[in-house]
C-alpha cells in the first residue's frame, strides 16, 4: 500500500483490520515521508521507484492513493513478473493540466502550491489536508 503526497503509511491504519483478514499487507512510506529517511535534498521519480522497488513482495497487489497511485502504476510496469494486480484511488496520471489532459490542476495553481511549499511547508500541508476533508463531518 502506497500513500499520497504529504502523508504516511499511517493513512491506511483504519483499513488494516479489514485487509489483514484476507491479505498479507505491506504499508510503505514514500521516501522522505513518514518513517522513511532520505539523504538527498531532492529526489527524482526514478530515485523514488528505485528506493521502493526492493520492498515490493513477489506476487503483490499494489494499492496506491493519489501520488502513491502514480508510484504503484510505474512499479507495476517495472515489475511485471512480480505484480499480480494494481488498484489506484484518487489517482490522476497527470497532476497538472496539459493540452491532452485537462482533468488536472491548473498550472498556475500548481506553481502557487510549489512556492507555498518552499516558503512554509507546514502551513501548506495543513491547507492540503483541509482540502482533502472539505465538507466532511468528521
Amino acid at each position: 500500500m502506497l500513500h499520497g503526497w504529504g502523508t504516511s503509511s499511517q493513512i491506511w491504519r483504519s483499513w488494516l483490520p479489514l485487509l489483514e483478514a484476507h491479505f498479507c499487507v505491506t504499508c510503505i512510506d514514500l521516501p522522505g515521508l513518514g518513517r522513511s529517511v532520505v539523504n538527498k535534498q531532492r529526489l527524482s521519480l526514478n530515485d523514488v521507484l528505485s528506493t521502493i522497488e526492493p520492498l515490493i513482495p513477489i506476487n503483490s497487489l499494489l494499492l496506491g492513493w493519489s501520488l502513491g497511485g502514480l508510484i504503484a502504476t510505474l512499479l507495476a510496469e517495472r515489475l511485471l513478473s512480480c505484480v499480480k494486480g494494481l488498484v489506484t484511488i484518487g489517482f490522476n496520471p497527470s497532476f497538472v493540466q496539459q493540452k491532452n489532459w485537462l482533468s488536472a490542476m491548473d498550472s498556475a495553481v500548481f506553481e502557487r502550491f510549489q512556492k507555498s511549499v518552499a516558503i512554509n511547508p507546514q502551513s501548506t500541508l495543513d491547507d492540503f489536508y483541509k482540502l482533502q476533508v472539505l465538507g466532511g463531518t468528521d
